[in-house]
């Protein structure tokens, strides 16, 4: 959403994110507002042809948080206002089109998640422009449990989910996956329906008769093997669906969009 605006104005809007993953407990759409406020302000002040760069990491100087970094290479803030960009309805110049509140919302929302917003202009090194930084705790990352009476399956699901930096637990019988439910709050399954519909059912039946785990995300590995009775489950409680076991990247989709719904 952002890069077209990028495009208008003729900005190269570079975005650096290393091949591993983090894990935070927060309000997914809060914590979008935040970059879409920040990236939106960098782009709204960075003249034509200019660069802004998005960048996430460990924090360098908080241990255990991720930071996010937005720099660009725009006009700056004056000194004088440095202070004051993060008080509600205060805007730097002549703004028509501001509020004074995108920064202000968005402190304050990092503020409430136990992180720390921070802004410098201009960043280290450079003669103008301004970076944000937002860092926020880390969390232990989510369980996943793979439901599956095929070893093969269940450890060629677990390989890229492991790689994403998920918990992962495989377990072959209700009981034992329902009560790991029970025990994890920040957990869901992966349940494969390609050889067993009486696993399958057990588990969408505990889990959606279940008060604490009505919510709970679920994922189904469906194929030829499934039977009819196992998809009219899937589609009546309108469950996430894998089609091919292998599809690495469309399985890593499926669970981390889980566990945001």
């Amino acid at each position: 959403s952002m890069r077209f605006q990028a495009e208008q104005k003729s900005l190269v809007l570079n975005v650096t994110i290393p091949d591993r993953r983090w894990f935070v407990d927060c309000d997914a759409a809060k914590i979008e507002r935040v970059v879409l406020n920040v990236v939106g302000n960098a782009l709204k002040f960075t003249p034509e042809r200019g660069r802004i760069d998005v960048t996430v990491e460990d924090d360098p100087d908080r241990a255990r948080h991720v930071r996010v970094s937005v720099q660009d290479s725009g006009v700056g803030i004056p000194p004088a206002a440095l202070s004051k960009v993060t008080l509600r309805y205060f805007t730097v110049g002549e703004q028509p089109s501001g509020s004074g509140l995108g920064l202000a919302i968005s402190k304050e929302i990092v503020d409430l998640h136990g992180g720390v917003l921070t802004i410098q202009s201009p960043p280290p090194g450079h003669a103008r422009g301004t970076v944000v930084r937002f860092s926020l705790p880390l969390s232990e990352p989510p369980l996943v449990l793979i439901v599956s009476r095929n070893a093969e399956t269940a450890a060629v699901l677990r390989e890229p989910l492991a790689r994403e930096g998920y918990r992962i637990a495989i377990r072959r019988d209700v009981e034992t996956a329902v009560t790991d439910l029970m025990n994890e709050d920040s957990s869901m399954v992966v349940l494969d329906f390609t050889e067993s519909d009486a696993l399958g059912t057990g588990i969408v039946t505990r889990v959606k008769g279940t008060k604490a785990l009505v919510n709970r995300p679920l994922v189904a590995l469906t194929g030829p093997g499934s039977s009819e009775a196992a998809r009219k489950i899937v589609r009546t409680f309108a469950i996430a669906e894998l089609h091919d076991r292998t599809n690495e990247s469309a399985l890593c989709k499926l669970v981390a969009d889980a566990f945001l719904r």
